[in-house]
């Protein structure tokens, strides 16, 4: 039972501290909303939300591609890749709106990060209808209905860093007393 305490505690310290030490990041989030004001009012259409909704996936997708992210790096003088790491989506189901996250080590990059990518949405779409002539009429939206906020710190909890280590608590005495039975069984006598 000692061996079992002994590297029960060891692990729970161990646990404790890799939790506790981790770095505080901060996210923030701008909210947009598709939109095709025409298409909705003259269409007819139940279809025309489903279009809208995959439209939304699409164009959700490509905020972790170089397509959104490369020009936002280049503006904000960041890497790409640790751009394309730092940004996220998220669609809420039921509804034409999209999250725009950007996780950072600072609270200032995280904001501009996400307002950014949010407005290179918005261009990288116009830049596709004028690619692509799309008449006026049969163009859709992407705006920004709530520009990105101050960004809010997440840093390493107490209630994740006690959990794990009461965990590795139990796991390390039961391997410890496990092994020191098993030992003691096959002791030659």
């Amino acid at each position: 039972m000692v061996v079992g305490l002994i590297l029960g505690l060891a692990l729970a310290g161990v646990g404790d501290l890799a939790v506790l030490s981790g770095k505080t990041v901060y996210t923030s989030s701008a909210l947009m909303l598709i939109d095709d004001p025409y298409e909705l009012a003259t269409s007819g259409q139940a279809t025309e939300f489903a279009n809208l909704d995959a439209l939304r996936y699409k164009y959700a997708a490509l905020v972790g591609t170089d397509a959104i992210a490369g020009p936002v790096a280049a503006q904000l003088g960041l890497p790409v890749g640790d751009v394309i790491g730092a940004l996220s989506t998220n669609l809420p189901g039921y509804s034409l709106l999209m999250y725009v996250t950007a996780t950072w080590t600072t609270p200032a990059e995280a904001q501009m990060l996400a307002q950014a990518t949010a407005d290179e949405v918005t261009t990288f779409i116009s830049n596709e209808d004028n690619t692509y002539d799309i008449p006026a009429p049969y163009r859709f939206t992407f705006d920004l209905v709530d520009p990105a906020p101050a960004a809010t710190p997440h840093g390493p909890s107490k209630s994740k860093a006690v959990s794990l280590a009461i965990g590795l608590a139990v796991l390390g005495f039961g391997l410890g007393f496990a092994a020191t039975q098993l030992l003691h069984f096959l002791r030659p006598r």
